[in-house]
């Protein structure tokens, strides 16, 4: 089956929260870092209350594989209306199989259906695997 991009939801929080966990991981955090202040920091997140999660969702024999998510929120000047790509995260196992153009498709579509005057990003690219695809969309 496709993989589809939509909207994190509550209901989707544990398997949310374990994205999460490895995007900081990976990026060097300590499990320490990697676990929220609290639960309700978390349910704020997706409820769209500080920023926008989009989830990465393929369907193998009956069974939803999460492999990735795009988190936007407003960029520091928020007076500007700008937004940021705050993440990009896709599973290892997941990557070079456009799972990050559709999480940058998505992103994007959101943001014009919001008008957003700008979509920003910064990245640092930690993963190897990743590299590549970031250098190529500039």
């Amino acid at each position: 089956m496709e993989t589809i991009v939509k909207r994190a939801t509550l209901q989707e929080l544990d398997v949310m929260t374990n994205l999460f966990e490895q995007y900081r991981l990976m990026n060097g955090g300590s499990p320490e870092m990697a676990v929220f202040q609290t639960e309700q920091e978390l349910e704020q997140m997706l409820e769209g209350q500080r920023c926008i999660v989009f989830v990465a969702v393929k369907q193998l024999n009956g069974v939803l594989h999460y492999l990735g998510y795009a988190k936007l929120g407003l960029s520091a000047s928020q007076r500007n209306g700008d937004w940021m790509l705050k993440e990009l995260f896709v599973l290892p196992e997941a990557q070079e199989n456009g799972v990050e153009e559709r999480l940058l498709t998505a992103a994007a579509s959101y943001a014009n259906l919001k008008d957003v005057k700008a979509l920003l990003a910064e990245a640092s690219v930690q993963s190897e695997q990743m590299k590549p695809f970031f250098e190529g969309i500039g």
